[in-house]
């Protein structure tokens, strides 16, 4: 089973100049790749090296022979994600993808390749990384820059869960006033969701509707908080409905269909 885990790194204002060095030559040779596969109708992870990486190491030289094999790996994982449907372009500097042969973990220090050298960096490691560090094989990681603060995105491989398996079954309906409502009692109300999401509606359009300059910096502070809040709550409701499950013994957990749910009823 895998897991990720973010982790906050203490960057100095030269660490951010290097980190947004190595994002920003990593993120142009990733569209120079997402040109080539969209330009060969190529998506597949192999047929794309071959055709791609003589190309990245004459183009960026810099980009030591792992990252290229790392940038080629990140656009093929990005037209997967997406089935080859859209155009694919990468933000300058926001994302750079490792593997185990480019960077390294020890204890609270991380060492990373950048256009520079190898540059070692403190982590922010709490008791709840610690939780799933010791008992997790660590696998590839994403560097992600957030305003000025950047995080470790670190991908685990940890031990499968054991199930129940000639257990219970529990059914799962979804719905706004109850988020989820399991077949064994358990309600997840969604009152105080529904309200939160009201008011934030409410907040951008007075700050829409106001259009100073003010009113758009506020708006740009805001984006993202109510995404993050009900991933936040999501998250919460979803682990709520495995300890219910666990607490039951049940081995299945089914949820309700809701694609296509509004060319299918016939209520507003």
């Amino acid at each position: 089973m895998k897991r990720t885990i973010s982790i906050k790194l203490k960057v100095a204002e030269n660490e951010h100049k290097a980190l947004f060095q190595l994002g920003s030559a990593f993120s142009k040779a990733c569209n120079f790749i997402a040109e080539i596969a969209t330009r060969e109708n190529e998506f597949n992870r192999v047929k794309l090296h071959h055709l791609s990486y003589n190309l990245i190491r004459e183009t960026y030289p810099h980009l030591c022979s792992q990252m290229s094999c790392n940038a080629i790996a990140k656009v093929a994982q990005a037209f997967k994600a997406t089935k080859g449907k859209r155009k694919i372009t990468f933000k300058e500097g926001r994302s750079v993808h490792f593997d185990k042969r480019t960077y390294s973990l020890k204890n609270n220090t991380l060492s990373l390749f950048t256009l520079q050298g190898r540059l070692k960096l403190q982590l922010d490691i709490s008791a709840y990384h610690l939780f799933y560090l010791n008992q997790a094989i660590i696998k590839e990681a994403e560097l992600i820059c957030k305003g000025k603060r950047w995080f470790f995105n670190l991908v685990l491989e940890l031990p499968e869960v054991p199930f129940f398996p000639n257990g219970n079954m529990m059914a799962i309906d979804i719905g706004e006033n109850n988020l989820a409502a399991t077949s064994t009692g358990k309600l997840c109300g969604g009152t105080a969701l529904k309200g939160k999401r009201d008011k934030f509606l409410a907040h951008r359009k007075r700050l829409q509707s106001n259009g100073s300059q003010s009113a758009k910096q506020r708006l740009r502070q805001i984006s993202g908080r109510e995404r993050r809040h009900v991933r936040h709550v999501n998250h919460c409701i979803a682990k709520m409905l495995v300890l219910e499950a666990k607490r039951t013994e049940c081995s299945k957990i089914i949820l309700e269909d809701l694609k296509n749910i509004r060319e299918r009823i016939k209520g507003r």
